[in-house]
Formats: C-alpha cells, structure tokens, sequence
C-alpha cells in the first residue's frame, strides 16, 4: 500500500540572519507529531521564514503549529513569517494568522534571491 503521505517534506536551511523552513505535501491530524518535533527543533535565535508555496493541505492542527512556533519565537524576541499560495494562502486569511504571520514583499524578494545563492541545510525530515 502506498503512504499517503510519503512526499511530505521538510527542509530547513539558514540564510544569514533567517531561519528557513521550506515544506510540501498534506499536513494534517495524521504527521501532526512529526510537525510538532520538526518545530520543535528550530532556534528561537533568528527570525523565522515558513514556506508553504508546495503544501497541498493543512489542516488546523498545521495551523495551530505554526500559531504555537509565532508564540515561542515572539517571547523570545522574533519574528515568524509564512511565504503561501492558493488554499493554504486563503486558509491562513481565513483564520486571520496571515495577520500575524504574513511577509514583506521585501523579505520575499530577499528569500527567493538568497535562496539561488549558497544555503546551508540544517536538516530534512520526512
């Protein structure tokens, strides 16, 4: 039987002063442990980027992860910012998170060039 969830991914890479998080697949109840831990594992050291342009799904235990990783990183001073597109753009609207968690054009722009540039990858789970 095939996993339904075999290409979930995860990557998080530092660019500079920014911690990137990159993420694919269908995030929901059933890979909510394995978001927890990989949440778990990032600095409050630097700002924090969340990409979420290749996530098909994300429900609200997703949601409130990435609600759960603003609280961590504002008590200690950072900023968490999300790049998205369709669904996952519009649900974040929605919930009124993209209020708190939304990112500068500016800061998109920065991403993408840095991103095309040397990186240096923390770690990848799947």
């Amino acid at each position: 039987m095939l996993d339904p969830y075999a290409d979930n991914l995860v990557s998080i890479e530092t660019l500079d002063s920014v911690v990137l998080v990159s993420m694919r697949g269908e995030w929901d109840l059933s890979v909510a442990d394995q978001l927890c831990r990989t949440f778990g594992r990032i600095s409050t050291k630097k700002d924090v980027v969340i990409d979420l342009r290749a996530v098909a799904f994300l429900d609200s235990t997703g949601l409130s992860h990435i609600m759960q990783l603003h609280r961590r990183l504002a008590f200690a001073g950072r900023r968490l910012e999300t790049i998205s597109t369709g669904i996952v753009k519009r649900l974040l609207a929605i919930s009124a998170l993209d209020r708190l968690v939304g990112i500068s054009p500016e800061r998109l722009s920065w991403i993408d060039s840095r991103r095309s540039g040397s990186r240096s990858a923390l770690g990848v789970w799947g």
